[in-house]
């Protein structure tokens, strides 16, 4: 038995492991994007995916069970980005701005 010092719980190396699936399922989200608008989305492989992002078919089938899922996660991802921006571009320090020039006009 390892002295306690060395013995590590699961609790400890969950940290680590999260955060390496996560660059995993981010390497595999790169190589679809980098390979959508290289390619076009319905020229899209998991072979090519996984191959770009330098990973086995495994780690792939982990994060997502079909290319469908893939498809619907960079979507999703592109549809938060939008709504990131509208958000920027719509929040209360450019609405302020907005109505100031409007304001202007009128006066």
């Amino acid at each position: 038995m390892p002295p306690p010092s060395t013995a590590h719980s699961s609790a400890d190396a969950q940290p680590g492991l999260q955060q390496g699936a996560q660059r995993t399922r981010d390497r595999i989200l790169q190589a679809a994007r980098e390979l959508v608008l290289e390619e076009g989305a319905s020229r899209l492989t998991l072979d090519a995916v996984v191959v770009r992002a330098g990973l086995s078919k495994g780690a792939f089938l982990y994060h997502f069970k079909t290319k469908r899922d893939l498809f619907v996660t960079l979507i999703d991802e592109m549809i938060r980005a939008f709504d990131a921006a509208i958000h920027w571009a719509c929040g209360p320090s450019r609405r302020a701005v907005r109505c100031a020039g409007s304001a202007s006009v009128w006066q």
